[in-house]
Order: C-alpha cells, then structure tokens, then sequence
C-alpha cells in the first residue's frame, strides 16, 4: 500500500497550494482518511470478487459482507495528486478482514 488518489467524487480535492496543506495538519488527515476509506471498498470487493470466483463449494460463497480496518499506518508523503501511506516505524501496523457469512 504505497501511494493512492482521493477520488474525483470526494470533497477533498487537490486545489489548494502545496504551502497550504504543510500549514494545516488537518487537511491531510482528511484526505489520508477518505483514501483509506476508498482502498478499504476497494479491497473488499476484490476479496469479495475472488472468493466468488474460487472453486468452492456454493454454501462457502455467499459471503454476507467483508469489514477491514487498519491501524497503525502513517502518511509520509504528499504531493498533489499523490498520497503515500506507510506503515509507522515506531509501531507495528494491522490489516485486518473478517468475513461473516450469510446463511441459507
């Protein structure tokens, strides 16, 4: 998970002078924030997708809903329109899914 982009229906959009976004810490975290709310859809639907697609039986692939989060990762660059995230150096990072079935 290196680098992403604020997607072009969020309201956090790239149009401010790069000055501006080193003065003000919380305009960052609005825009790490909405990325990692988008990669998380992301993910879910690929996980979702591939699990569907998977010779299993059909009892295992009706998947209710799949819920990740993560924790512990640290912006270390932006630069309009690139957004890079890493995992903190001072603690170890989490990415987490759980899946919960649905049931016949």
């Amino acid at each position: 998970m290196k680098s992403g982009r604020v997607q072009s229906g969020s309201p956090y959009r790239y149009n401010r002078p790069r000055l501006e976004y080193a003065n003000n810490p919380g305009i960052i975290i609005q825009i790490a924030q909405s990325m990692m709310n988008e990669m998380g859809k992301t993910l879910s639907q690929i996980i979702t997708h591939k699990v569907r697609h998977m010779h299993l039986p059909e009892k295992h692939k009706n998947l209710g809903r799949i819920s990740m989060t993560f924790t512990n990762l640290h912006v270390t660059e932006i630069t309009p329109p690139r957004i890079e995230i890493h995992p903190s150096p001072h603690t170890p990072y989490q990415i987490t899914a759980s899946m919960q079935g649905l049931t016949q």
